[in-house]
């Protein structure tokens, strides 16, 4: 907890994600060579699903890798009920 907020930061080790689609990386069925490389079809849903799960909370998520085959980590940041996060 951070200034009125739940921040969870989740960490893989997997194929990573490429400078290339980093920003994309929420776009549903954005592809990406190396998602398409790994399982055949690339990204799908699921990250635009938590995206808009966690804006209509009032939070973001933010997605970091530092390229192919270093994994990825993602924040996610959720005020809390009667808190307001400092500016």
């Amino acid at each position: 907890m951070a200034d009125g907020a739940a921040v969870l930061s989740v960490l893989d080790n997997g194929i990573g994600i490429t400078a290339q689609a980093l920003p994309q990386i929420f776009e549903p069925f954005a592809p990406d060579t190396q998602a398409l490389g790994f399982n055949g079809v690339g990204r799908g849903i699921g990250l635009a699903v938590v995206r808009a799960l966690v804006e209509a909370h009032g939070g973001t998520v933010h997605a970091f890798s530092e390229g192919r085959g270093l994994g990825s980590r993602f924040v996610v940041t959720l005020v809390l009920p009667g808190m307001s996060p400092r500016s």
